[in-house]
């Protein structure tokens, strides 16, 4: 142990992880046994952003197929950039919702702030890094129309972070 109480092989985890750009402190929200016991074997991240919890779940879920989707053109492109060497990964540059086009979304100067809903004034006062934003179309498909069940093995794992877009 280091002086700080913390075991060496925690300190080169950490270490590991920051070199694949993985925040510790995220990463260990999720490094749960109990999640680890479910043998989790396809994740579907909806609402990847950049993609720092598709990374994470790559490491926790080592044996899974990754499918992530994100309908930002900016984000997808970082999104594409983070997880070209992991071949587990696949990335769709759309929303999922319950029909197939086009939908407006308030891309947000913080873009992790970015809805398909508008802000509010108290939102852009507590929050005014965040509080302009310009309209954007996105492109919105269905789930069924990507991934088939068959694509689906094992047991899954979804994560949903859509900005306003969840009764749809």
């Amino acid at each position: 142990l280091y002086q700080d109480g913390i075991a060496l092989s925690v300190y080169r985890n950490r270490y590991r992880l920051k070199r694949k750009g993985i925040n510790y402190g995220r990463y260990k929200l999720y490094d749960k046994k109990w999640l680890h016991d479910l043998n989790i074997k396809t994740v579907i991240d909806i609402g990847a952003n950049i993609g720092e919890f598709t990374i994470i779940y790559s490491e926790l879920f080592e044996k899974a197929t990754l499918y992530a989707f994100e309908p930002l053109p900016a984000c997808y492109e970082k999104l594409s950039k983070r997880t070209s060497g992991i071949n587990r990964i696949h990335v769709y540059e759309c929303g999922l919702g319950d029909t197939i086009g086009e939908q407006s979304i308030n891309l947000s100067s913080w873009h992790p702030a970015s809805s398909f809903r508008s802000m509010d004034a108290t939102h852009k006062v507590n929050y005014p890094h965040s509080a302009d934003s310009v309209s954007v179309t996105v492109n919105i498909n269905k789930l069924d129309n990507i991934l088939s069940t068959k694509d689906m093995v094992g047991n899954v794992f979804i994560k949903m972070d859509v900005q306003g877009f969840e009764d749809e």
